[in-house]
């Protein structure tokens, strides 16, 4: 369980750092923020499971 908070407070701060430097209005910096933690915690269930899954 702790990997899991872990994993979520990381792809939190990088989402928070990529949304503010890469947009201009504040709305597509949340929104581009957002879409890097979906997209951080995404891959790291998959790459999880597939790790999990080799012998």
């Amino acid at each position: 369980m702790r990997h899991l908070i872990v994993i979520c407070v990381f792809a939190a701060l990088v989402g928070v750092v990529f949304g503010g430097i890469s947009h201009e209005t504040p709305r597509e910096q949340i929104k581009y923020g957002a879409q890097v933690f979906a997209k951080f915690t995404l891959f790291a269930f998959v790459l999880g499971w597939i790790l999990f899954l080799l012998p």
